[in-house]
């Protein structure tokens, strides 16, 4: 089976996003990671708060900006999967600064135009 359209946006999204995310200082500890049907595009330090990234890409020719496909339901997953992240580690969220940073990335003949929502939601 090979790579549909749809994924290699995603991945060259992400790339970009992660890319984007260093350069600020971030410290990226791990990406792509599921807990059952639920996914985390990235998990992040910014100094010391625990950053649950999400990555929204869209190419040069979509009507949309790539976080208007951060919906409600998507919100709910990213929760359920950070709340699980942390307790699969064993990290008491009370004691744990957490927040959830969303990345737009616009993909198109040029670089990416990559924009950084931090604090989209309260892990």
């Amino acid at each position: 089976m090979g790579t549909t359209p749809k994924r290699t946006l995603g991945d060259r999204g992400e790339e970009a996003a992660f890319a984007h995310l260093a350069r600020l200082g971030y410290r990226v500890l791990a990406r792509n990671l599921r807990f059952g049907r639920d996914e985390l595009d990235g998990v992040a330090l910014d100094g010391r708060t625990l950053c649950f990234v999400e990555v929204k890409s869209a190419g040069a020719d979509s009507p949309f900006d790539p976080e208007a496909h951060f919906t409600p339901r998507k919100r709910k997953a990213l929760l359920r999967a950070a709340h699980r992240y942390l307790q699969d580690r064993r990290l008491d969220p009370a004691a744990v600064e957490t927040r959830v940073d969303v990345v737009a990335v616009r993909l198109g003949n040029g670089p990416p135009a990559v924009r950084l929502y931090k604090e989209a939601l309260r892990a």
